[in-house]
């Protein structure tokens, strides 16, 4: 017996937090018993959420963007590493066959060669802290788009009851607040992720355009054949 209660009780409490938790949305239903001169508020937050999918769809490009931007670095440290892969069979030759000048030469263009795929490499790791930021940019992106969603709910909520229709009753605003509150602290915590990011993909930055100075100044040595 005292099982059977255990059960009625387990699904009565079930029932009553899936009716809770869809009393935290106002219906389509509820919202058409709104007069239009409740409705200022209402259709404020609409384009503010309007705002906030469109710059979810920009992020997303953006994410697109910068994971091409990888595949592209990839690209440039294969060819660097095929060409390094040549003039080592070069030199290879040249060592068997005693060939000073075409060692000397080979190992010029190895040094060259060292330095562009350093900068390849590292142009690989800024694309990819640049994803990473990236989604970061995403994810605050998309905090900012639920926070939104809440914010409507809750000024449907306030227009429902500002129209003195009792269904306004029906509706958990207490929920809505507590997922508002909920997506300003995840807002918080994108924003931080993204400094976070930001610190990284810039230093990435830096260490890739190092390199490609690096490069850039053995090549303009390696011209004349001399260190």
């Amino acid at each position: 017996m005292k099982q059977i209660i255990s059960v009625l009780a387990s699904a009565l409490l079930f029932a009553g937090c899936s009716h809770f938790k869809s009393n935290e949305e106002v219906s389509k239903e509820q919202m058409a018993r709104v007069p239009p001169q409740n409705m200022a508020s209402v259709n404020q937050a609409r384009v503010n959420l309007a705002k906030a999918e469109d710059e979810v769809a920009r992020q997303q490009l953006g994410v697109n963007s910068a994971k091409e931007e990888v595949n592209v670095a990839n690209d440039e440290v294969s060819v660097a590493q095929a060409e390094i892969d040549k003039l080592n069979s070069t030199l290879k030759k040249a060592q068997t066959d005693r060939d000073r000048a075409t060692i000397r030469r080979t190992q010029q263009q190895l040094r060259m060669a060292n330095a562009k795929l350093d900068a390849a490499k590292a142009r690989v790791a800024s694309a990819k802290t640049a994803v990473d930021l990236a989604n970061a940019r995403l994810a605050q992106a998309e905090a900012e788009r639920d926070l939104a969603k809440d914010q409507l709910e809750y000024e449907q909520y306030l227009a429902l009851k500002q129209s003195g229709d009792p269904e306004w009753k029906k509706v958990n605003a207490n929920g809505i607040l507590s997922r508002i509150d909920d997506d300003k602290k995840k807002i918080d915590s994108a924003k931080q992720e993204v400094a976070h990011q930001q610190t990284a993909s810039a230093q990435s930055r830096a260490a890739w355009e190092a390199a490609q100075q690096t490069y850039q100044q053995i090549s303009g040595v390696g011209g004349s054949g001399r260190q």
